[in-house]
């Protein structure tokens, strides 16, 4: 188990929790559309390019070290103050955010 997640993986700590915290669908301008986690990520890119690699590094480095999924489980839960996943696992959910946050970038705002 990490022993300070939220320094040794500052920036992906303060992504989950700003972007995915208890309450994170009612915070976001829907438009009409169901809410979506990968909407939010891709909103995040285009908002803070500069936080985007610091994030894939913490990401990168989180999965390189093949935690298991009650690990991982504790790790997003704790940093989102709540239980969310909304992929089967915590390990799919952590990298389908990195394959988007990887994505070209799209020329026009969400």
């Amino acid at each position: 188990m990490i022993s300070n997640f939220s320094k040794d993986f500052y920036e992906l700590d303060q992504f989950l929790g700003c972007n995915f915290f208890q309450s994170w669908t009612s915070f976001f301008p829907w438009k009409g559309q169901e809410p979506n986690f990968e909407v939010v990520v891709r909103q995040f890119k285009v908002e803070t390019p500069q936080l985007v690699e610091l994030v894939v590094q913490n990401l990168e480095k989180l999965l390189a070290l093949s935690l298991d999924e009650n690990e991982l489980k504790d790790i997003v839960d704790r940093s989102t103050g709540s239980g969310f996943s909304p992929l089967k696992t915590r390990r799919a959910f952590l990298e389908r955010v990195l394959e988007i946050l990887k994505e070209p970038c799209p020329k026009n705002k969400f």
